[in-house]
Formats: structure tokens, C-alpha cells, sequence
């Protein structure tokens, strides 16, 4: 998915305000005011890839994809660095996720390092209360969703969604989603954040998913009773 978005001033309104500025003595202000206003709109236009977790999996693909964005002219990747509560970059609160190969490999360094050395901006594209959307819990013990179950919404029925995961991809159920309700839940979503900003040199954060699941959730049990 992309983005573009540009500014350009005709040749005939240029000529016009070039002769009504000349008649006012102000030519050279007009010129300067051009050579700003341009300068300006050049910073500002932004053409954006969107980059899914899958491209971030191993040294390769990441290569393959700052190769495409530059011959493609884009000025700024959005880089999906957290996708269903784990990592492509290296934290010591959010566990890695196991597609990285190597295990050592830190996707999001690897982006920064080389899109910043052929000028193009780096954004973290961040998954906030998505936590999972697999028929079967995670097997990495550190996995949010195995640490703290407690902390997964409930819909009015009183259904966690830890309950209905068999159901993911039918009936529009989309799988395990944090509970906003919750009262740990934004300080820990805090915490991966101020981790995230304050170890990598980011351009700008893209957060996805700030909602609940559907319009009858937000009855996480944690939640109602700090209600």
C-alpha cells in the first residue's frame, strides 16, 4: 500500500504572479518566497510503503525490500515492527518473534541503517490491543497472551477470547485482543513504546488497532471491577 502526495504551481499562475510582483518592485521577494515554499513542499511530500512483518523475517528480504524502495522513489517505509504481540526488533520486555531468522538477526536496525543511508524515513508500524489470531495459543512461554490471560477482553456474554480462538477467520472473529479497560494494560503498551522510541532512531510511530474487537467487548473482568 502507498502513499503519495504532491504540490505544483502552474506555469500560468507563475507568470501572473510574476508580473504583479515585478509591477510592485517585490520580484526578489516573490523568488524567495517561491525558492521557500518549494524547499518546503519537497520536505513534506511523502511517498510510503507500508512494510508487513513477513518482509522483516531475515537479512535478505529486508535488502530486497530498501532495494524496491528506492527504485521506486518512496521517501518513507512504515515498518510493522510489532504484529500480534511480539517483537522484529530486539526488547528485552517483548519477546522476538520466532519467524526471525536468524535469531539474532534485529530487523528494524537492519531497516533504519540502510534506509536512513539512502535517505529515505523509517516509521514503526505498531500493533496496539491485536494480541493473536491463531487457532492455538503461542508456544513462547514469554508470549503476552500465555503470561497474562488475564488481561484479554471479554465480549457482553462474558466470552474471553482466549475461549473462542477456534473461531479465528469465521464470523468476522479475529482473534485475542487486549482489554483498553484493563488497568495494566496501557502501562505496560507505554512501556514497549518508550522501549521502542528510546533504543531506535524512528522518524514517526504508526499505531494500528487502537479499538476493541467489535461494539459488544470491553468487559474484561480486570476492567469492570476497576470500573
Amino acid at each position: 500500500m502507498t502513499g503519495v502526495q504532491t504540490c505544483a504551481l502552474p506555469i500560468w499562475f507563475l507568470k501572473i504572479m510574476i508580473s504583479l510582483f515585478k509591477r510592485a518592485g517585490l520580484l526578489p521577494v516573490f523568488f524567495v518566497s517561491l525558492i521557500i515554499t518549494q524547499s518546503l513542499e519537497a520536505k513534506l511530500r511523502v511517498k510510503g510503503l507500508w512494510v508487513v512483518r513477513s518482509t522483516l523475517t531475515t537479512p535478505r528480504r529486508v535488502d530486497r525490500m530498501i532495494r524496491f524502495a528506492v527504485s521506486g522513489g518512496y521517501t518513507d517505509l512504515f515498518v510493522q515492527v510489532r504484529g500480534r504481540g511480539d517483537a522484529f526488533y530486539n526488547s528485552i520486555i517483548v519477546p522476538k518473534s520466532d519467524l526471525i531468522q536468524p535469531a539474532s538477526f534485529d530487523p528494524l536496525a537492519a531497516v533504519i541503517e540502510k534506509a536512513q543511508g539512502v535517505g529515505i524515513r523509517v516509521h514503526a508500524w505498531f500493533n496496539a490491543y491485536f494480541l493473536w489470531s491463531a487457532p492455538r495459543l503461542p508456544s513462547n512461554p514469554r508470549h503476552l497472551i500465555n503470561t497474562h490471560p488475564e488481561w484479554i477482553d471479554s465480549n457482553a456474554d462474558g466470552e474471553n477470547d482466549l475461549t473462542r480462538l477456534k473461531e479465528v477467520s469465521r464470523n468476522g472473529f479475529e482473534g485475542a485482543y487486549l482489554a483498553p479497560t484493563n488497568p495494566d494494560v496501557n502501562p505496560y503498551l507505554l512501556s514497549v513504546v518508550n522501549e521502542l522510541v528510546s533504543n531506535y532512531p524512528l522518524d514517526g510511530l504508526q499505531f494500528d488497532y487502537i479499538r476493541f474487537q467489535d461494539a459488544d467487548y470491553g468487559y474484561n473482568r480486570g476492567g469492570r471491577k476497576h470500573f
